[in-house]
C-alpha cells in the first residue's frame, strides 16, 4: 500500500525556474521596442515619410500630352 491508502503518489516536482527565459523575453521586447520607435518616429521615420507623402503636392508632368490647354499652334 501506499502512504494514502490506495493512491499513488506522486513525485514532488520543483518548479521551474523561469526567471531567466522571461528576462531575455523581456529584453528582446525592450529593445525591439525601442527600434521600432526609432524606425517609427525618427528624422526620416515612417511617420515622417508618410506625413510627407500624404500632404505632398503633385509635380507637374514633362508630358506634353497631360495638359491639353497648352496646345501648341501652327
Amino acid at each position: 500500500m501506499t502512504e494514502n491508502g490506495s493512491q499513488p503518489v506522486a513525485p514532488k516536482v520543483a518548479p521551474r525556474d523561469r526567471g531567466a527565459r522571461r528576462f531575455v523575453t523581456f529584453t528582446y521586447l525592450v529593445i525591439g521596442g525601442v527600434i521600432a520607435y526609432a524606425l517609427i518616429s525618427g528624422p526620416d521615420g515612417f511617420a515622417a515619410s508618410v506625413n510627407e507623402f500624404l500632404t505632398a503636392t503633385p509635380t507637374p508632368s514633362a508630358s506634353p500630352s497631360a495638359s491639353p490647354s497648352t496646345s501648341a499652334t501652327p
